[in-house]
């Protein structure tokens, strides 16, 4: 259980991390100088983990793991739409 709440608490500020530039690309509304692809293998990392801590009943990093998969999500799909934007 130590072991599960530790890599949850890191988890947890990592969906801190993650609001924190969703807000600030929301706030900005523009893309420059930032690659997708690993945010991209983040999302993806993260819905592994999400499959991982429930086999491995980690329900504290289940339930953080879930939280960075969707903040990752919102920010991927935010970066889309601005870039996207910004080329059209």
């Amino acid at each position: 259980m130590k072991g599960d709440l530790v890599n949850s608490l890191f988890m947890f500020i990592a969906i801190i991390f993650n609001c924190m530039n969703i807000y600030k690309l929301n706030k900005d509304k523009e893309v420059k100088g930032i690659s997708i692809i690993p945010n991209i293998y983040y999302v993806l990392w993260g819905s592994w983990n999400i499959y991982f801590y429930a086999a491995n009943k980690s329900k504290l990093s289940f339930i953080a793991g879930i939280g960075v998969v969707i903040t990752g999500l919102i920010w991927v799909s935010q970066w889309a739409f601005y870039k996207f934007k910004k080329n059209n």
